[in-house]
């Protein structure tokens, strides 16, 4: 959709990011008899008002770079034409005024240019200060990112429920002509005694060994479970046959 509102001043190759809800402008080319000639012109457009409000005005004329959206802040990396600059220009929204920062290690236009947002930059390609096609890139990288952060908010220290750990039984039989021996040995298990079920029915409380033997004199398949004593905390379920 095509806003209504105009730039006071016609200009090109403006350095230019949103922050917020507000898109920031610092710098751009005007035509002075029939050249492109780099302004100071700074401005702020609104899109929900449409908009368009004069700001303090970029340090140096600049134009043919990009600006990017950095903690906040509008920052207005080299450019210049023809004659490219490595100064990096600052805009802060809060105060309405600029600062010099950091120069960029190389001169450049033109080029391909991104941050995000908090602690790294990068300048890629463009035209160096001989007017030559550049193949290099600057990397900016800030180890502690100076973007400000709110202070975090207490939180509730929780002392989680301690899980129970998984009890894994197994069983083996042992036959004889009137009898099988049912061996049960489990893993997992941390309370000092285990019961032992059979068909869901407790047949004993035990120590904590690992092991326990029952005896089978009748014919059928029966069902093995053990627990920790006094908890649910219970072991998978074994079934094993009779006589």
């Amino acid at each position: 959709m095509q806003k209504s509102t105009l730039l006071p001043v016609p200009r090109s190759y403006i350095p230019t990011t949103t922050i917020g809800s507000l898109i920031y402008t610092g710098g751009g080319s005007d035509i002075v008899a029939g050249s492109l000639t780099d302004t100071t012109d700074s401005f702020v457009f609104d899109p929900v008002a449409d908009n368009i409000s004069t700001i303090a005005s970029i340090p140096r004329a600049t134009s043919n770079t990009r600006g990017l959206n950095f903690c906040n802040q509008l920052y207005v990396l080299g450019g210049q034409f023809p004659t490219p600059s490595n100064e990096v220009d600052i805009y802060d929204p809060l105060s309405d005024t600029w600062s010099v920062g950091m120069p960029m290690l190389t001169a450049r236009r033109n080029a391909a240019m991104d941050t995000d947002g908090t602690d790294h930059f990068w300048a890629a390609g463009g035209y160096d200060g001989t007017g030559a096609v550049s193949a290099t890139m600057d990397i900016f990288n800030c180890p502690v990112s100076p973007c400000a952060s709110p202070t975090p908010t207490p939180t509730p220290t929780v002392t989680p429920t301690p899980t129970p750990g998984r009890i894994v039984l197994t069983a083996n039989e042992k036959r004889g002509q009137d009898r099988v021996q049912v061996r049960l040995s489990w893993t997992g298990a941390t309370s000092p005694t285990i019961n032992i079920y059979r068909d869901g029915v407790r047949i004993a409380t035990v120590q904590n060994t690992g092991r326990y033997a029952d005896v089978l004199t009748t014919h059928g398949f029966f069902t093995y479970q053990v627990c920790e004593a006094g908890t649910r905390n219970c072991s998978n379920e074994v079934r094993v046959r009779g006589l």
